[in-house]
């Protein structure tokens, strides 16, 4: 059983807005772990929605997390498959729940308090958090300038054209996010941007909001997990958190593009007077 003070908590960004270095400062904390990305709460609401036969929804949600490619490198890296099995047996036949469950015994196991994850894709299918009640946990949600996104995805080269569209993208969820959110007791917001330029000042308000103290070593990024080093996505992790924006000034024939099409939000999060 999770001990009563345990909590499960969500950071939702778009990919490319800092969400792995604030994964990384947070699990440093001495009461806070967040495995590397996970890809199973999407497709696991997906069961939730379509399979009434509570037996077979379970056996499926446990292979989609344990069969998954990434499974030896986020959940795996706590769990034996014959561990998620057992949880997901055990637990109410609910997202949350299982959730609560997994996340739980991962910081059981590890010897701390929270226990958080971080999947940028899940920002796309906020329908589903919302209607299997993720979202009545503590939610952190972590905005980046949109045109710096943009400029982040077309170097990474992930996805051929991105520049064409993800901008609608990062303005849709973000707003739909921060609309559903809004004054909520359970919902903390940050810029990457405010972060970046202020990490401990930050760090200490998004320590408040999980009810727990700052600690220094959570700004010591030489001390973050190895599993990043060497990977493009994150060359700069491993250096001191500074300012790092203006990214898109680099393409500025697409930037009236991205404004064009990320405005309202651009405007609402306060890239744009």
């Amino acid at each position: 059983m999770m001990p009563p003070a345990m909590i499960f908590f969500l950071i939702l960004s778009s990919p490319r807005s800092g969400s792995t270095l604030l994964a990384q400062c947070l699990s440093s904390h001495s009461q806070v772990i967040i495995p590397n990305e996970t890809d199973w709460i999407v497709p696991a609401a997906f069961v939730l929605d379509r399979v009434r036969d509570e037996s077979a929804g379970r056996r499926l949600i446990a292979e989609i997390i344990t069969r998954s490619q990434g499974f030896a490198t986020n959940l795996g890296e706590y769990l034996l498959p014959a561990e998620v099995e057992h949880l997901i047996e055990r637990s109410s036949y609910s997202l949350l729940a299982m959730a609560e469950s997994l996340y739980g015994r991962i910081a059981e196991k590890v010897g701390k308090r929270l226990a958080g994850d971080k999947s940028p894709n899940d920002l796309m299918s906020l329908r589903h958090l919302f209607l299997h009640g993720l979202l009545t946990s503590k939610v952190i949600h972590l905005v980046r300038d949109g045109r710096d996104v943009c400029a982040s995805l077309m170097r990474m080269k992930w996805v051929e054209g991105v520049e064409n569209y993800f901008a609608r993208q990062w303005n849709a969820n973000n707003l739909y996010l921060s609309h559903l959110m809004r004054g909520a007791a359970n919902y903390h917001f940050l810029r990457y941007e405010d972060f970046a330029a202020a990490p401990k000042s930050t760090l200490e308000k998004v320590c408040a909001f999980l009810g727990i103290r700052f600690e220094e070593q959570m700004l010591d990024t030489a001390g973050f997990h190895p599993r990043y080093r060497h990977r493009l996505p994150h060359e700069h992790l491993y250096r001191p958190i500074e300012p790092h924006s203006g990214e898109h000034c680099e393409h500025k024939g697409l930037v009236p593009l991205w404004e064009s099409q990320a405005r309202e939000a651009l405007e609402f999060f306060g890239y744009l007077p």
